[in-house]
């Protein structure tokens, strides 16, 4: 953990002529913080030289997600606490936050045979159920009581997540928990599914726990739900959040694809100096409406800051994505300041 100290003072005054002790101040502000928490501060001294005309994309954060503007999500709350909550897709396109196997397990009777090295074997013995579409590191995850929902049909030992060691045959596969796990195994016959999503199968690449999901807009979209919520479980189709702020729970919204966007960084604290004409993109921006410019443009780019008379942007909030595109016609020269 850092800590970041910033201060802001604006002076603008009246007096003539320019003088260090003004007494016609209009404007006279400070603003002074101290020992902000941050993470992974730094100054991108690879920033590139951008030509004229030029772009450059500085900050790449966003998950590649499938969801589209029919992609609908209910928000409920978990049995767990009442900080957290699941976002999960109900209709239209699938969101994709893993890649889906598909397993279609609903009457299908399973075995859990604990082995002796701490895996576990888990074997379809009726129903026609198949995990043919199942991949060696894969996830498996068993919701249950333990997961923040109504009980299912294993024991609370073998509910949770699982990666999947190797699939020896159709009706069976080798599961054993992730590093660093504290859950447990338990030796089980006769566990009826009665519901697809009662034992689910997905890639382990994709979204990721620790990563930050942003809602932005949408129709049917709650404004306390216009927010960025920190993800502490994810499946293919459900996301679960944390919220220490009451949450509405809502049966179905939809929050449009650029609505909903899953990053894997965000800065929420971003410093930009720059000598020429330029347009800040941020966060899927592709327009021309943040322009910044110096306040007065040169052709010469120090390093220690003495020259030219830069134009400033400073931003406190989530920027997952910075694209800088050079509108003048003479090379553009940035520094970047960035932190978490």
């Amino acid at each position: 953990m850092a800590h970041l100290n910033l201060d802001i003072g604006i002076l603008a005054y009246e007096d003539q002529p320019i003088t260090s002790a003004p007494q016609r101040r209009p404007i006279d502000w400070l603003r002074s913080f101290r020992g902000l928490s941050i993470r992974s501060p730094g100054t991108n001294t690879a920033v590139p030289t951008i030509p004229p005309g030029g772009s450059a994309t500085l900050l790449q954060g966003e998950r590649t997600i499938t969801a589209d503007n029919s992609t609908t999500y209910a928000l409920t709350q978990s049995l767990l606490s009442g900080q957290q909550y699941f976002l999960s897709w109900t209709a239209g396109t699938a969101p994709g936050f893993r890649t889906d196997r598909g397993l279609t397990l609903s009457g299908s009777t399973l075995t859990v045979t604990p082995q002796a090295n701490q895996s576990v074997i888990f074997s379809i013995t009726a129903g026609g159920g198949s995990f043919a579409a199942v991949q060696v590191g894969d996830q498996v995850f068993i919701p249950g009581i333990t997961t923040g929902v109504a009980p299912g049909p294993f024991n609370p030992l073998n509910e949770g997540l699982w990666v999947v060691l190797s699939v020896t045959s159709s009706t069976a596969i080798v599961l054993a928990r992730l590093p660093n796990s504290t859950l447990a195994q338990f030796g089980q016959t006769g566990a009826v599914v009665t519901d697809n999503l009662q034992f689910q199968a997905f890639s382990a690449a994709g979204v990721q726990v620790g990563d930050e999901v942003d809602i932005s807009a949408g129709a049917t979209l709650p404004s306390p739900l216009v927010n960025t919520f920190e993800i502490v479980g994810v499946t293919a189709q459900q996301l679960t959040l944390v919220s220490t702020a009451p949450l509405p729970l809502v049966t179905a919204f939809i929050p449009t694809a650029a609505g909903l966007t899953v990053y894997s960084q965000a800065f929420n604290f971003l410093y930009i100096e720059a000598d020429q004409p330029c347009v800040v993109q941020a966060n899927g921006d592709t327009g021309n409406t943040q322009r910044l410019d110096p306040v007065q443009a040169s052709q010469c780019w120090c390093s220690n800051g003495a020259s030219p008379l830069v134009g400033v942007y400073l931003k406190t909030g989530p920027t997952w994505e910075l694209t800088v595109v050079n509108r003048s016609v003479n090379p553009l020269h940035l520094f970047l300041a960035t932190a978490q």
